[in-house]
């Protein structure tokens, strides 16, 4: 059974707070179009990052199964197209307001991580009987290679900052884009059942949910986009 109903659009005379609008109509085009820009650039970079993530794992995991001599190699492409079709679904889910039981299981997902870490810290430490390490780091064959090392690793410390932005709400990072853009579709056409319509399905066993296909196609086509990007 399917039920239709039109999406809102937000009144363009006032501000987010409610307030008359304060900042003129170019300014405010110029700056959301860096914000979503960063948000595009920044969702890319979480692709990668995921996917070399994954092929660690799978590289530890050969490793130790079949010793650190054997020829563990992976291609990252595979882990961004298997990231992406996860994306794919996720990005359907509903706006900020619909989404509090997503922001429950992110921060205890976060926990476990870090817990995890934790308990493999400290593993770690009772198996050697000794706290390891130094202020010079790990030793390296050669001064280049020490220095590319110390780089690395300073780029890493800096990439980790973007997290911070989405403690509570990873894999959700580009919502504010989705429905920026939708609604203003959905302005520039009232009329149109693809971009304002919903439908309400309800299946016999699962609980209902509601399915729009211009969310559908849009949002799919912007994890595809950034995607292909990471992969390129």
């Amino acid at each position: 059974m399917a039920v239709q109903y039109s999406l809102e659009v937000a009144d363009p005379s006032l501000d987010d707070d409610g307030r008359p609008r304060r900042t003129g109509h170019r300014r405010m085009v110029l700056c959301g179009l860096l914000q979503y820009l960063s948000l595009y650039v920044t969702a890319v970079a979480y692709v990668i990052t995921v996917s070399n993530s994954m092929r660690a794992v799978h590289r530890a995991n050969c490793y130790h199964k079949e010793g650190h001599k054997a020829r563990c190699k992976s291609e990252n492409g595979f882990y961004m197209v298997v990231f992406g079709a996860v994306q794919i679904f996720m990005s359907q889910i509903p706006d900020f307001h619909n989404m509090a039981w997503l922001s429950w299981l992110a921060a205890i997902m976060s926990f476990c991580y870090s817990s995890i870490g934790l308990g493999l810290g400290f593993a770690k430490i009772i198996g050697n009987g000794r706290i390891s390490g130094g202020i010079a780091g790990v030793a390296a064959p050669t001064p280049a290679r020490k220095v590319w090392t110390v780089f690395q690793a300073l780029g890493d410390v800096a990439f980790s900052y973007p997290y911070s932005l989405i403690l509570l709400e990873i894999q959700i990072f580009s919502q504010p884009i989705f429905a920026t853009f939708e609604l203003w579709f959905a302005k520039k056409f009232p009329n149109s059942g693809f971009i304002c319509k919903f439908y309400t399905i309800r299946p016999p066993v699962l609980p209902s949910f509601h399915i729009n296909v211009f969310r559908l196609f849009f949002r799919t086509m912007y994890v595809l986009s950034t995607t292909e990007t990471g992969c390129g």
